[in-house]
């Protein structure tokens, strides 16, 4: 009786050290994860926000200045700021 006991406790230890090891591996997932202090949103948001009618309007009336504007343009496209 007492070495069954005996494995028990040994059994509940281990089970309770890999909960334990579970958990700090989660919130080392979770700390990797996160977004940080915020500064590279503020930055991609001081990029200029363009309306696709404004873009179209300009392509229209101003195909030059549209065809010099075209690269930042397109990126503008490729990193969702066009409304």
């Amino acid at each position: 009786m007492d070495e069954m006991f005996a494995l028990y406790g040994e059994h509940q230890n281990l089970v309770g050290n890999i909960v334990d090891d579970e958990k700090k591996a989660r919130s080392n997932q979770v700390k990797a994860a996160s977004t940080g202090s915020g500064r590279a949103s503020r930055s991609s948001t001081s990029k200029k926000t363009y309306r696709r009618a404004d873009l179209i309007k300009l392509k229209l009336e101003d195909p030059d200045r549209y065809m010099s504007m075209q690269d930042e343009i397109m990126q503008a496209y490729a990193d969702k700021r066009v409304k």
